[in-house]
């Protein structure tokens, strides 16, 4: 069967796309309409378009899943091309075959998917993904931060650039990167690593680990009100000493250490040892 091809030139600010088994790409163009194209393998449709007023809606038939078998889900792929304008919000689910993301600019951005690797780059106000299974990456491409940034995954890595006002990235098992810090975070592993690297220290952080480490690194001259609280582990640091020499501090500890941008962070453990560290 040939492509589905879909174009919209209406005044549209809502995109919603959902696919079950198609590899998805949605990227900017420098035309001022949306294009989809859908290719699958098979002799019947399975992609349908929905516009209603303001609201674009691409959809993969359910009925796709009947015929997983006899058509590799490789060779199922859809791509949808935006505009260079902001919109208000772009609303991704997948069940399987992954999402890449890249260029795009929307007030509001949410992605949830079952399995598949997902990468993400863009300029959102708003930013909510959620993964089942899978390896999540994503990057923020304005110069200002995000408002509000929420990551969450059950299985697999997740590496992303955390500039935001309000940030909060968790995983069950696999490892967390944050790059790029800035604002208030919240981050939290049940079975993994966590490696946190502030840009801009300006905000408070709560860490919480099961099993695994977090290293914490501040910029040159912060300072930190240090909370340790746990069932076992160990946390140091050496913001407010030499450069390298790590103290360690004791379960219960809050106090404060060294000076500068002075911060609250909140380490809770049950098995595992957390580092605060300078630049």
């Amino acid at each position: 069967m040939e492509k589905q091809v879909y174009k919209f030139t209406n005044e549209i600010n809502e995109v919603k796309v959902s696919v079950l088994a198609a590899k998805l790409t949605v990227t900017s163009h420098d035309e001022d309409f949306i294009l989809a194209e859908y290719d699958n393998p098979s002799d019947t449709p399975k992609f349908s378009a929905t516009l209603t007023e303001n609201k674009i809606i691409f959809k993969e038939s359910k009925l796709l899943a009947l015929l997983l078998f006899k058509n590799p889900l490789e060779k199922y792929t859809l791509n949808v091309y935006l505009p260079k304008k902001q919109f208000k919000s772009l609303e991704v689910s997948t069940a399987s075959g992954g999402a890449q993301i890249s260029g795009v600019r929307a007030e509001s951005f949410v992605l949830n998917t079952a399995s598949g690797e997902i990468n993400v780059s863009g300029d959102f106000a708003d930013v909510k993904i959620k993964s089942a299974s899978g390896n999540v990456k994503f990057a923020n491409t304005s110069d200002a931060p995000a408002k509000n940034l929420k990551i969450s995954s059950a299985s697999g890595d997740i590496e992303s650039d955390c500039r935001a006002e309000s940030f909060s990235v968790s995983g069950v098992s696999g490892k967390i990167i944050c790059n790029n810090a800035c604002g208030k975070g919240s981050i939290s592993m049940t079975s993994g690593n966590i490696d946190v690297n502030y840009a801009e220290w300006n905000d408070d952080l709560s860490i919480n680990v099961v099993s695994g480490k977090a290293n914490i690194t501040l910029p040159e001259g912060s300072g930190a009100e240090i909370c340790f609280n746990g069932v076992s582990g160990s946390l140091k640091t050496d913001i407010g000493g030499e450069k390298g020499k790590f103290m360690n501090i004791g379960k219960g500890t809050n106090g404060t250490f060294g000076s500068g941008s002075v911060h609250k962070i909140t380490a809770n453990t049950t098995s595992s040892s957390v580092i605060i560290s300078r630049a």
